[in-house]
């Protein structure tokens, strides 16, 4: 199910509903469907209330532990190369279509595939605000106590 030029939000929503279709299950289709639409506009009226219009955020995924050892990317991936360790969401798939969705800004979003390799300094001259960066805690501290070293 990989959409011709990339995933959008209704290829979602058409999916879904195929996947309602296969599984006899249009109803509950129809509502997930209508879930996703309500979730997206409650995230963009609190984004929007907060003051904060477009904001840039990063997608953290995943990325080595502090020792180097671990992570996801390696030289079958999107960008990869020695210096491009940290994971994150690029310019075609969910976690771009959810951020655009939410109001915000995806700070790869120029990047091709869903998933895309940077470095550290790739993301340090996004110029972030420190509370954009989604992901795990843990990794979102990690990241922040190594760019602030």
């Amino acid at each position: 199910m990989r959409p011709v030029g990339g995933a959008s939000e209704e290829t979602v929503y058409e999916a879904v509903t195929q996947l309602g279709e296969i599984f006899n299950g249009p109803d509950v289709a129809r509502q997930l469907n209508a879930d996703i639409r309500n979730d997206f506009k409650v995230a963009e009226e609190a984004l929007a209330s907060s003051g904060h219009s477009k904001l840039k955020a990063v997608w953290l995924d995943c990325m080595p532990n502090i020792d180097g050892t671990g992570g996801c990317c390696d030289d079958n991936r999107p960008g990869w190369d020695p210096s491009k360790t940290i994971f994150v969401g690029g310019g075609h798939g969910g976690p771009n279509i959810i951020m655009q969705e939410s109001g915000l800004v995806n700070a790869f979003a120029d990047r091709p595939g869903s998933w895309y390799c940077v470095s550290i300094d790739d993301i340090i001259q996004a110029e972030l605000v420190e509370s954009t960066l989604i992901g795990r805690e843990s990794e979102c501290n990690t990241l922040m106590c190594r760019s602030c070293t």
